[in-house]
């Protein structure tokens, strides 16, 4: 981060004392120092992305990391002294309980006000640390100290979130913080040594910075590589510690059992990945679905509100799954299998398409292994809306199975108009309303004969004469379903699903209003719906005598939004997460098995076909020379075809020999000018002693070759003999040089004696 620059008093983090910044700096130096720097700020942005510390918090660290940075750019010098740093540390935990109290009060929505309290005065308490220490870091022990605390920051952010953008700013940390202690212990070792300066811009410390750069990104992968082995070996367990330290979220107001009209198109204006859906089977099975959450029956006129009845327990089974009681229905019926996963929302309802049958998931924060089933349990109301007793501060995931009512049209005209009792009094109830709206809706109606055509009638009516917007604006009447009827005839799907539901009511047909969720956007890259805060919508279920609840969705359709070249790489993100949140955030004990068994059924399907592919060659391998050994018996050219193979294997190898009994001649005839060669000197060694055995004079093993022409008595070799040992082991292994003349005289010379002594 060092640049040249006229102060020459100027030091850096992790340089002695009364380094001179100017000039010539050691390459090292300045490649620390920047990793030191990014390190640093990578910690802190990853704290403010978590989006939990207040507005001047998210300013002012990185600000002042951003000016520091500046300044040394510039080659400034600290701006603080360590005392000064000391007193501003020592002055700020004066003020750390007020900071506590403040944090604790912003924080009055969670449900640990005083532990979360506690944590942001802690980060608040890093930052500021990290801060004075950066602007009067002098030494190296300063450095190896914000280290630490910037490691620190980065534990405080894992608890504070755990969404893929800090797995994103993890990465880039875990580089970083690998060349920063590289160069820190480069540094340690260098110290007291005699090195040589190498200026930045030249080549050699380009090439050590390259050197080091690689080397840091080399070992952060394989550091990460082995996390993620040893992450998903260790055995899992659930215990939820840090979970509560999160901020309640305010998203899902919506889903509570008393929802004011307007409340869902809060909802609508943000578009915030809210669940995602992995579907079992053609994912147009579920085009147009409803993710269904709450069911609300009393309306006040401002208000909808759920009933006032006990809930039931539903237990899971030997299985894991909770089945819910439904109503029994014609077997006209399918299945929708499908996976939510859910983000963190300010709701206990669960939600699922129409007709939900069954769900399995780990919805207790203490259900993790070991635990008793019956700690892990939902709840269901008389309207078959099921819900979480545990609140989920972390992302929640779980199967589900729905029976999709398939009854025809003509199926509901002939359902009639006998309602039991009971639903007349709770879906037929109507606040004081408008006189405007009976007449209206009978006018509507005047052709319908059934309460289907009635119901299809109003549905129609709603989507062609008004308009959708989430722009209300300031309402004209103290009657909101009376004011967007006949005053502004427009509004959001809340006014739609009311609307409806108070006209149909005024007919006699039982009906509810529902809260949940769109179908959501389809990523074909991942299989998955995902499901935003935008997607959030009302509608209708009118109850038909032998068919159950049917839906019916008033809200006109909106413009479908065109989307880019951005949005192929939206999905491809989108799929990320959604393995983020399966194999990372909601990997349990669970997830290791079936991650186990299917790498075990893998590894025998791959080892399965491996076998089978051998198999399959060597038999057709067979088969080839089977083939092949049938047509050579049955050709009359085979015979001749191995004459002329053995011809030419014999003439190769005869070949072979000829060729080196030559060799072997012309090195024992020849005897040229030159100087006598190692292997040359070898063979005539060899043909002395050939012709030594052919008159008895054999050499044996253990016997050296000085030895051996010592062992010859006879007088009239003795002399040759040893005078010819001497100049082959001068040739074979001295460094002396030998005539070849005279070694070939001296054989011709053994050889005339060995025939006179014949």
């Amino acid at each position: 981060m060092s640049k040249e620059a006229p102060n020459k008093n100027a030091s850096s983090p992790g340089l002695p004392a009364g380094s001179n910044a100017a000039g010539c700096l050691l390459a090292l130096s300045r490649f620390f120092e920047t990793s030191l720097y990014l390190m640093l700020y990578t910690a802190v942005l990853t704290v403010v992305s978590t989006g939990k510390l207040d507005m001047f918090t998210t300013l002012a660290a990185p600000g002042a990391l951003v000016w520091k940075g500046l300044r040394r750019w510039r080659g400034a010098a600290p701006e603080l002294s360590a005392r000064a740093a000391t007193l501003c540390v020592a002055g700020y935990f004066l003020f750390a309980p007020v900071d506590y109290i403040l944090a604790r009060n912003r924080a009055a929505d969670a449900p640990n006000p005083t532990l979360y309290g506690a944590l942001i005065a802690t980060v608040h308490l890093l930052l500021f640390a990290l801060i004075i220490r950066l602007y009067s870091a002098r030494q190296r022990r300063d450095s190896l100290f914000l280290a630490l605390i910037g490691f620190a920051c980065m534990l405080a952010a894992a608890v504070l979130t755990v969404d893929t953008t800090y797995l994103i700013f993890l990465l880039i940390y875990l580089a970083f913080g690998v060349s920063t202690f590289i160069g820190l212990e480069m540094q340690r070792g260098a110290a007291g040594t005699v090195v040589i300066p190498l200026e930045t811009a030249k080549q050699p410390a380009k090439r050590l910075t390259s050197a080091l750069a690689v080397t840091s990104i080399g070992v952060a992968v394989g550091a990460m590589m082995l996390g993620a082995v040893i992450f998903f070996l260790l055995p899992r367990f659930t215990a939820g510690y840090f979970s509560s330290y999160s901020l309640r979220p305010k998203l899902m107001t919506g889903f509570t059992d008393t929802v004011e009209l307007g409340q869902i198109g809060e909802i609508q204006k943000s578009s915030e990945v809210v669940m995602r859906v992995k579907v079992d089977g053609d994912p147009t099975r579920f085009a147009g679905q409803h993710w269904r959450g709450i069911v609300l029956t009393h309306f006040d006129g401002h208000k909808w509100s759920g009933l006032a009845a006990e809930h039931r327990r539903i237990y899971q089974d030997e299985n894991g799954w909770f089945l819910l009681p439904t109503e029994r229905l014609p077997n006209y019926r399918f299945v929708l299998n499908y996976k939510i996963l859910l983000e963190p929302v300010s709701s206990n309802a669960v939600f699922g398409a129409p007709g939900l049958t069954a769900v399995r998931g780990r919805f207790s924060s203490a259900s993790g292994l070991g635990d008793s089933a019956r700690r892990n349990y939902l709840l269901m109301d008389a309207t078959g809306t099921v819900f979480n007793p545990f609140p989920n501060y972390m992302e929640l995931s779980y199967d589900a199975s729905s029976a999709q009512q398939t009854a025809t049209p003509d199926d509901l005209r002939e359902a009639g108009g006998n309602y039991p009792d009971a639903f007349r009094e709770i879906y037929l109830q109507l606040p004081a309303i408008d006189p405007r709206i009976a007449p209206l809706a009978r006018q509507v109606t005047g052709g319908a004969k059934n309460p289907y055509d009635q119901t299809e009638a109003v549905l129609a009516y709603l989507q062609t004469h008004y308009t959708y917007t989430l722009d209300l604006g300031t309402p004209h009447s103290q009657d909101p379903i009376a004011d967007f009827l006949f005053v502004r005839r427009a509004g959001h799907c809340e006014y739609f699903a009311s609307a409806m539901a108070i006209m149909l009511r005024t007919l006699g047909i039982p009906t509810r209003y529902i809260n949940g969720f769109q179908t959501g956007e389809y990523n074909s890259v991942g299989g998955d719906y995902i499901v935003r805060a935008s997607d959030a919508h009302s509608w209708v279920e009118a109850y038909f005598p032998r068919y159950g609840w049917i839906t019916f969705d008033p809200t006109p359709a909106g413009d479908e939004t065109q989307r880019g070249w951005f949005a192929g790489v939206q999905h491809y993100f989108d799929w990320f997460e959604l393995q983020w949140g399966e194999w990372v955030i909601n990997y349990d004990f669970l997830h290791q098995m079936n991650l186990g068994q299917s790498v075990g059924r893998t590894s025998r399907q791959w080892a399965g076909g491996a076998r089978e592919q051998v198999e399959r060659d060597y038999n057709a391998l067979m088969a080839e020379m089977s083939g092949w050994q049938t047509r050579a018996q049955n050709s009359r050219w085979t015979p001749l075809i191995l004459i002329v193979v053995l011809a030419g294997i014999s003439s190769f190898a005869a070949r072979s020999l000829v060729k080196t009994q030559l060799s072997r001649i012309w090195n024992l005839r020849t005897a040229g000018a030159g100087t006598l060669s190692q292997n040359r000197a070898s063979e005539q060694y060899r043909e002395m002693l050939r012709l030594l055995a052919r008159r008895g004079f054999c050499k044996a093993d253990a016997l050296t070759p000085t030895e051996f022409a010592a062992s010859i008595e006879n007088a009239a070799l003795a002399a040759p003999v040893a005078h010819f040992t001497e100049l082959y082991q001068q040739a074979r292994y001295g460094e002396r040089k030998v005539e070849q003349r005279r070694s070939a005289a001296l054989l011709r010379e053994i050889k005339h004696r060995l025939v006179s002594i014949s």
